[in-house]
């Protein structure tokens, strides 16, 4: 199996440059195109198939807490569930004091929430 396609997100502009040169470097023969993506801010398709075989949501430490306290977060994670094997990818360093009101533990328990969904979330990257 072959990734065959790339699509980016267009909301992700500050990573689109970047995130187009490296899969390029891995994968020179892969078709990449930015567009808005409804579930998603990365799709990668495998032999010309028209459902993706992993799609990847990028959230910055900031923005995953931003989404937990929406509420947006397990959202997400329930569309990614139902489109793909889903993997989630949370970059950057995180400075709690940004949130006055929010305990830290609730951070590190939803991400043991998110595991628990079950055998199909098949990736959780933390990176900072």
């Amino acid at each position: 199996m072959y990734i065959t396609k790339i699509i980016i997100d267009s909301r992700e502009q500050f990573r689109i440059e970047k995130l187009q040169l490296m899969y390029r470097k891995f994968n020179p023969a892969a078709s990449i195109t930015v567009e808005e993506l409804v579930t998603g801010d990365i799709c990668f398709f495998a032999d010309g198939s028209d459902k993706p075989i992993l799609m990847c949501e990028i959230k910055e430490k900031n923005d995953y807490i931003d989404s937990m306290i929406s509420g947006h977060l397990f959202h997400q994670c329930d569309r990614l569930l139902d489109e793909t094997n889903p993997f989630l990818c949370i970059v950057g360093k995180q400075n709690f004091s940004n949130y006055h009101d929010f305990n830290k533990n609730a951070y590190y328990g939803s991400m043991g929430s998110i595991l628990s969904k079950g055998i199909n979330w098949r990736y959780l990257v933390v990176l900072s």
